[in-house]
Protein backbone atom coordinates (compact mmCIF):
# COMPACT_ATOMS: atom_id res chain seq x y z
CA UNK A 1 0.00 0.00 0.00
CA UNK A 2 1.44 3.33 -1.08
CA UNK A 3 1.36 6.32 1.19
CA UNK A 4 3.26 8.03 4.00
CA UNK A 5 4.71 5.72 6.65
CA UNK A 6 2.98 7.72 9.36
CA UNK A 7 -0.51 7.27 7.91
CA UNK A 8 -2.51 4.96 10.19
CA UNK A 9 -4.46 3.42 7.30
CA UNK A 10 -1.22 2.67 5.43
CA UNK A 11 0.33 1.11 8.54
CA UNK A 12 -2.77 -1.01 9.19
CA UNK A 13 -2.96 -2.15 5.55
CA UNK A 14 0.69 -3.17 5.48
CA UNK A 15 0.35 -5.11 8.72
CA UNK A 16 -2.72 -6.86 7.35
CA UNK A 17 -0.87 -7.81 4.14
CA UNK A 18 2.06 -9.12 6.19
CA UNK A 19 -0.31 -11.24 8.27
CA UNK A 20 -1.87 -12.72 5.09
CA UNK A 21 1.59 -13.59 3.77
CA UNK A 22 2.52 -15.34 7.03
CA UNK A 23 -0.74 -17.29 7.07
CA UNK A 24 -0.18 -18.42 3.47
CA UNK A 25 3.38 -19.45 4.33
CA UNK A 26 2.18 -21.46 7.33
CA UNK A 27 -0.56 -23.08 5.23
CA UNK A 28 1.96 -24.05 2.54
CA UNK A 29 4.26 -25.51 5.18
CA UNK A 30 1.42 -27.60 6.60
CA UNK A 31 0.47 -28.87 3.15
CA UNK A 32 4.09 -29.74 2.34
CA UNK A 33 4.44 -31.58 5.64
CA UNK A 34 1.36 -33.70 4.98
CA UNK A 35 2.55 -34.48 1.46
CA UNK A 36 6.10 -35.35 2.54
CA UNK A 37 4.94 -37.42 5.51
CA UNK A 38 2.56 -39.35 3.27
CA UNK A 39 5.33 -40.09 0.80
CA UNK A 40 7.61 -41.30 3.59
CA UNK A 41 4.92 -43.60 5.01
CA UNK A 42 3.89 -45.06 1.66
CA UNK A 43 6.85 -47.39 1.07
CA UNK A 44 7.12 -49.00 4.54
CA UNK A 45 3.34 -49.37 4.69
CA UNK A 46 3.24 -51.16 1.34
CA UNK A 47 6.05 -53.42 2.53
CA UNK A 48 4.20 -54.21 5.77
CA UNK A 49 1.03 -55.12 3.86
CA UNK A 50 3.00 -57.35 1.50
CA UNK A 51 4.85 -59.15 4.33
CA UNK A 52 1.69 -59.66 6.36
CA UNK A 53 -0.07 -61.07 3.31
CA UNK A 54 2.77 -63.55 2.73
CA UNK A 55 2.74 -64.61 6.39
CA UNK A 56 -1.02 -65.04 6.31
CA UNK A 57 -0.86 -67.24 3.22
CA UNK A 58 1.90 -69.35 4.72
CA UNK A 59 0.72 -69.69 8.32
CA UNK A 60 -3.01 -68.83 8.09
CA UNK A 61 -2.84 -66.42 11.01
CA UNK A 62 -6.39 -65.76 12.30
CA UNK A 63 -5.49 -62.40 13.78
CA UNK A 64 -3.85 -61.12 10.61
CA UNK A 65 -7.10 -60.24 8.84
CA UNK A 66 -7.95 -57.43 11.26
CA UNK A 67 -4.40 -56.10 11.04
CA UNK A 68 -4.51 -56.16 7.23
CA UNK A 69 -7.86 -54.34 7.22
CA UNK A 70 -6.35 -51.59 9.38
CA UNK A 71 -3.28 -51.37 7.14
CA UNK A 72 -5.40 -51.17 3.99
CA UNK A 73 -7.48 -48.42 5.61
CA UNK A 74 -4.32 -46.49 6.47
CA UNK A 75 -2.97 -47.04 2.97
CA UNK A 76 -6.22 -45.68 1.53
CA UNK A 77 -5.92 -42.56 3.70
CA UNK A 78 -2.35 -41.98 2.52
CA UNK A 79 -3.39 -42.39 -1.12
CA UNK A 80 -6.06 -39.74 -0.65
CA UNK A 81 -3.67 -37.32 1.08
CA UNK A 82 -1.16 -37.73 -1.75
CA UNK A 83 -3.88 -37.14 -4.33
CA UNK A 84 -5.05 -34.04 -2.47
CA UNK A 85 -1.48 -32.74 -2.49
CA UNK A 86 -1.19 -33.45 -6.22
CA UNK A 87 -4.34 -31.48 -7.00
CA UNK A 88 -2.88 -28.35 -5.41
CA UNK A 89 0.43 -28.62 -7.25
CA UNK A 90 -0.56 -29.89 -10.70
CA UNK A 91 -2.65 -26.98 -11.92
CA UNK A 92 -1.57 -27.38 -15.54
CA UNK A 93 -3.09 -30.78 -16.21
CA UNK A 94 -4.18 -31.47 -19.78
CA UNK A 95 -7.91 -30.92 -20.17
CA UNK A 96 -9.75 -33.84 -21.76
CA UNK A 97 -13.27 -34.46 -23.01
CA UNK A 98 -14.83 -36.90 -20.55
CA UNK A 99 -18.06 -38.87 -20.98
CA UNK A 100 -19.84 -38.14 -17.69
CA UNK A 101 -22.23 -41.09 -18.06
CA UNK A 102 -19.28 -43.48 -18.43
CA UNK A 103 -17.66 -41.96 -15.32
CA UNK A 104 -20.86 -42.55 -13.31
CA UNK A 105 -21.26 -46.13 -14.54
CA UNK A 106 -17.59 -46.88 -13.83
CA UNK A 107 -18.05 -45.60 -10.27
CA UNK A 108 -21.12 -47.77 -9.78
CA UNK A 109 -19.27 -50.82 -11.11
CA UNK A 110 -16.41 -50.21 -8.69
CA UNK A 111 -18.85 -49.96 -5.78
CA UNK A 112 -21.02 -52.89 -6.89
CA UNK A 113 -20.04 -55.04 -3.89
CA UNK A 114 -21.04 -52.36 -1.38
CA UNK A 115 -24.26 -51.57 -3.26
CA UNK A 116 -25.34 -55.21 -3.33
CA UNK A 117 -24.37 -55.77 0.32
CA UNK A 118 -26.74 -52.97 1.37
CA UNK A 119 -29.43 -53.86 -1.14
CA UNK A 120 -29.49 -50.35 -2.54
CA UNK A 121 -31.70 -49.37 -5.47
CA UNK A 122 -30.03 -47.15 -8.04
CA UNK A 123 -32.33 -44.83 -9.98
CA UNK A 124 -30.72 -43.22 -13.02
CA UNK A 125 -31.71 -40.66 -15.59
CA UNK A 126 -28.52 -39.90 -17.49
CA UNK A 127 -28.28 -37.74 -20.60
CA UNK A 128 -26.33 -39.90 -23.07
CA UNK A 129 -24.51 -37.00 -24.72
CA UNK A 130 -23.12 -35.53 -21.49
CA UNK A 131 -19.49 -34.54 -21.90
CA UNK A 132 -17.38 -32.41 -19.58
CA UNK A 133 -13.97 -30.76 -19.90
CA UNK A 134 -11.63 -32.00 -17.19
CA UNK A 135 -8.57 -34.22 -16.76
CA UNK A 136 -10.00 -37.74 -17.02
CA UNK A 137 -8.42 -38.90 -13.75
CA UNK A 138 -9.83 -35.95 -11.84
CA UNK A 139 -13.29 -36.39 -13.35
CA UNK A 140 -13.38 -40.04 -12.29
CA UNK A 141 -12.17 -39.29 -8.77
CA UNK A 142 -14.71 -36.49 -8.35
CA UNK A 143 -17.62 -38.67 -9.47
CA UNK A 144 -16.47 -41.75 -7.55
CA UNK A 145 -16.10 -39.85 -4.28
CA UNK A 146 -19.62 -38.44 -4.58
CA UNK A 147 -21.13 -41.82 -5.47
CA UNK A 148 -19.17 -43.54 -2.71
CA UNK A 149 -20.41 -40.96 -0.20
CA UNK A 150 -24.02 -41.64 -1.23
CA UNK A 151 -23.53 -45.40 -0.95
CA UNK A 152 -21.84 -45.10 2.43
CA UNK A 153 -24.56 -43.02 4.06
CA UNK A 154 -27.67 -44.58 2.52
CA UNK A 155 -29.35 -47.10 4.83
CA UNK A 156 -29.75 -50.70 3.70
CA UNK A 157 -32.68 -51.29 1.37
CA UNK A 158 -32.98 -47.62 0.42
CA UNK A 159 -32.32 -45.89 -2.87
CA UNK A 160 -29.91 -43.50 -4.54
CA UNK A 161 -30.91 -41.34 -7.49
CA UNK A 162 -28.54 -39.98 -10.11
CA UNK A 163 -29.48 -37.48 -12.79
CA UNK A 164 -27.51 -35.84 -15.57
CA UNK A 165 -29.01 -32.94 -17.48
CA UNK A 166 -27.71 -30.35 -19.91
CA UNK A 167 -28.63 -26.66 -20.04
CA UNK A 168 -27.34 -23.87 -22.23
CA UNK A 169 -24.54 -23.09 -19.81
CA UNK A 170 -23.75 -26.29 -17.90
CA UNK A 171 -23.83 -30.06 -17.71
CA UNK A 172 -25.37 -30.93 -14.36
CA UNK A 173 -24.80 -34.02 -12.23
CA UNK A 174 -27.16 -34.56 -9.30
CA UNK A 175 -26.68 -37.36 -6.75
CA UNK A 176 -29.24 -37.85 -3.98
CA UNK A 177 -28.99 -40.29 -1.08
CA UNK A 178 -31.52 -41.18 1.59
CA UNK A 179 -29.15 -41.12 4.53
CA UNK A 180 -28.97 -39.30 7.85
CA UNK A 181 -28.62 -35.90 6.22
CA UNK A 182 -26.77 -32.92 7.66
CA UNK A 183 -27.57 -29.84 9.69
CA UNK A 184 -26.42 -26.35 8.71
CA UNK A 185 -23.10 -26.68 10.54
CA UNK A 186 -22.23 -29.91 8.75
CA UNK A 187 -23.21 -28.50 5.36
CA UNK A 188 -20.98 -25.48 5.99
CA UNK A 189 -17.95 -27.58 6.99
CA UNK A 190 -18.36 -30.85 5.10
CA UNK A 191 -15.73 -29.99 2.47
CA UNK A 192 -13.02 -29.30 5.06
CA UNK A 193 -10.22 -31.85 5.33
CA UNK A 194 -10.76 -34.38 8.13
CA UNK A 195 -14.19 -32.96 8.99
CA UNK A 196 -16.68 -35.59 10.13
CA UNK A 197 -20.34 -34.69 10.51
CA UNK A 198 -21.92 -35.25 13.90
CA UNK A 199 -24.31 -37.90 12.58
CA UNK A 200 -21.79 -39.59 10.31
CA UNK A 201 -20.95 -42.84 12.07
CA UNK A 202 -19.68 -44.74 9.01
CA UNK A 203 -15.96 -45.34 8.66
CA UNK A 204 -14.04 -42.60 6.92
CA UNK A 205 -11.44 -39.89 7.33
CA UNK A 206 -13.16 -36.80 5.96
CA UNK A 207 -10.90 -36.62 2.89
CA UNK A 208 -13.11 -37.70 -0.02
CA UNK A 209 -15.29 -34.60 -0.14
CA UNK A 210 -12.26 -32.36 0.45
CA UNK A 211 -10.80 -33.86 -2.75
CA UNK A 212 -14.06 -33.17 -4.58
CA UNK A 213 -14.00 -29.52 -3.47
CA UNK A 214 -10.32 -29.11 -4.38
CA UNK A 215 -10.99 -30.33 -7.93
CA UNK A 216 -14.03 -28.07 -8.22
CA UNK A 217 -12.10 -25.03 -7.01
CA UNK A 218 -9.18 -25.70 -9.37
CA UNK A 219 -11.35 -26.11 -12.47
CA UNK A 220 -14.06 -23.54 -11.70
CA UNK A 221 -16.82 -26.10 -11.13
CA UNK A 222 -19.79 -25.13 -8.97
CA UNK A 223 -21.01 -27.65 -6.40
CA UNK A 224 -24.01 -27.20 -4.14
CA UNK A 225 -25.45 -29.19 -1.23
CA UNK A 226 -29.09 -29.53 -0.22
CA UNK A 227 -29.52 -31.52 2.96
CA UNK A 228 -31.82 -31.94 5.89
CA UNK A 229 -31.35 -34.12 8.95
CA UNK A 230 -32.95 -37.55 8.53
CA UNK A 231 -34.03 -36.67 4.99
CA UNK A 232 -30.96 -37.37 2.90
CA UNK A 233 -28.54 -35.22 0.96
CA UNK A 234 -28.27 -34.00 -2.63
CA UNK A 235 -24.98 -32.95 -4.22
CA UNK A 236 -25.40 -30.99 -7.44
CA UNK A 237 -22.35 -30.34 -9.64
CA UNK A 238 -22.39 -27.77 -12.44
CA UNK A 239 -19.77 -28.38 -15.15
CA UNK A 240 -19.68 -25.27 -17.30
CA UNK A 241 -20.10 -25.92 -21.04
Amino acid sequence: VDGPDTDEFVILSRKFNDMIKRLRFMSDQQKDFISNASHELKTPLSLAISNLDVMNQKYKLPESMEAMTDLFELNNLIEKLLFLSKIRKEDNKVIETVNLVEAVNKSLAGLDKEIKAKGLRIEQSLHKEAYIKLPKEYAQVLVTNLVSNAVKYSPSGSGISMFISITGVATILEITDTGVGMDETDVKNIFLRFYRGKERVEKGHGIGLAIVKAICDLYDIDIKIASKKNSGTTFTVFFKN
